[in-house]
């Protein structure tokens, strides 16, 4: 028997191309977009393209945080999924087992094959192979024999804040901005993209060396603190947001 199986913690599987929804409003509060640089990739994304699953997103992009406002360029295709990232995954995954809220915590050969020990309990398998997407630390405990390997990679974190407006704020004339000298990286309004809503989304993304010193700092105190960031910055007013919520990704991104 051939099994296909996607083990997946939380209640979906998209991962870093999650998706929340709150009050009408969509964030794309992970990975804002990716790029194909490869042949190989690209072929792989060929149907995707001309299905319209994934589109090439060409905000107004600038730079802030320094002596004014500059517009950015990208130089090559930016593209996301649609309606959210999260839908791309969705549809890559619907023709495998998909077990939601499932968390592996032991994973050992036998008889050549692999075997999985879910929190409950619970064996999966026999597998010939396992692929783990888990951040490096969480592989590592999963696969001690790889554990040498592992424990040098290091890992930074991020705090994404999702804000929805009733009308975005006057005077922000930008769509996406990357952030200099500021706990802030990256702003995007998430209505900007492809076959998104029209409500006024905003996602912002601390920068990862920001979020290593705070990264077990109090909501509160990280909110207050990107809140200052985003006004000096973009002077966004973030009280005048109708919608509010922080996520901490504390696995976020591989220093180069």
């Amino acid at each position: 028997m051939l099994f296909r199986s996607l083990f997946e913690k939380s209640r979906g599987a998209s991962g870093r191309l999650s998706t929340r929804r709150g009050d009408g409003f969509t964030f794309d509060h992970g990975a804002q977009f990716f790029t194909a640089r490869s042949q190989q990739f690209l072929q792989f994304l060929k149907p995707y393209l001309q299905e319209g699953l994934v589109q090439d997103w060409q905000p107004k992009l600038v730079t802030l945080g320094g002596d004014r406002t500059y517009k950015r360029q990208w130089f090559e295709p930016h593209f996301v999924a649609v309606p959210t990232m999260s839908a791309w995954l969705k549809q890559m995954a619907s023709d495998l087992e998909v077990r939601l809220q499932c968390t592996i915590v032991q994973a050992h050969q036998q008889d050549g094959k692999w075997l999985l020990v879910d929190d409950q309990g619970l064996s999966h398998g026999p597998f010939d192979f396992v692929i783990s997407t888990l951040p490096a630390p969480q592989t590592s405990a999963l696969f001690p024999a790889l554990a040498q390997r592992l424990n040098s990679v290091r890992m930074s974190g991020c705090y994404a804040w999702m804000l929805g407006f009733k009308t975005r704020p006057e005077g922000v004339a930008w769509e996406a901005a990357v952030v200099q000298n500021s706990p802030l990286g990256w702003l995007a309004w998430n209505d900007s993209k492809p076959g998104r809503s029209g409500l006024p989304a905003l996602v912002v993304h601390s920068s990862n060396p920001w979020a290593d010193a705070h990264i077990d700092h109090s909501q509160e105190e990280v909110q207050a603190q990107m809140a200052s960031a985003l006004l000096a910055c973009s002077g966004i007013d973030s009280s005048q947001a109708t919608f509010s919520q922080l996520h901490r990704w504390r696995y976020a991104a591989t220093p180069q």
